[in-house]
């Protein structure tokens, strides 16, 4: 059926019985060992994929397959939800199985997949629901970034000169200059703010 946990173009022409790879729209290979899905992005007319008991940790092969509509990887090796950035592509995409990987005990598993993909309408046997994509939304992560010097301007050009650090999140004003632009006083403010943002 495959060699070296790779499936073969001729493993899935023999079984679906197509002439060419272009012509396969649906496989099922269950339990057969494989960690190598590669082949499926020679399939772009691939609507259906069963591949559960297997050993496959990739999604992005399928990435090539615009038709997908439903994917089917119960008990594989997936582990990252950034592996399912790979489907966002699939506006067909309406089903997907991945209970027994290890992503789907990973926090946030079923809110990740209905944020990333918003076509899909059921997932691990169970509908997703319109009050649940809000909530799903509503979950995301927000992306914290430290505090970083943006911008140094003079105000103007007298020895002690009043200018402005602007930070991502905090503006911080009258810090003293010496006529030979070195630093001369730091607020006491100023080195709180900074404390605090370590």
């Amino acid at each position: 059926m495959h060699s070296g946990n790779a499936l073969t173009e001729q493993a899935v022409l023999e079984k679906s019985k197509a002439s060419s790879l272009s012509e396969v729209k649906s496989i099922t290979f269950w339990g057969a060992d494989i960690q190598d899905v590669s082949i499926v992005s020679k399939m772009p007319n691939l609507e259906s994929v069963s591949l559960s008991a297997n050993k496959i940790s990739s999604l992005q092969p399928f990435a090539s397959c615009p038709n997908l509509k439903e994917i089917f990887l119960r008990r594989n090796h997936v582990a990252n939800l950034s592996e399912f950035d790979y489907l966002k592509g699939l506006s067909q995409l309406r089903v997907l199985w991945f209970s027994d990987n290890p992503v789907a005990s990973v926090e946030g598993y079923r809110d990740y997949i209905i944020r990333t993909l918003p076509q899909v309408i059921k997932l691990d046997e169970e509908d997703i629901t319109p009050e649940q994509r809000p909530k799903a939304k509503a979950s995301e992560p927000v992306k914290k970034s430290k505090p970083r010097l943006l911008n140094l301007s003079p105000a103007n050009h007298q020895s002690n000169a009043t200018v402005q650090i602007a930070f991502l999140n905090a503006s911080v004003e009258l810090v003293q200059l010496l006529s030979t632009n070195q630093l001369n006083t730091l607020e006491s403010e100023i080195v709180k703010l900074l404390d605090t943002k370590q």
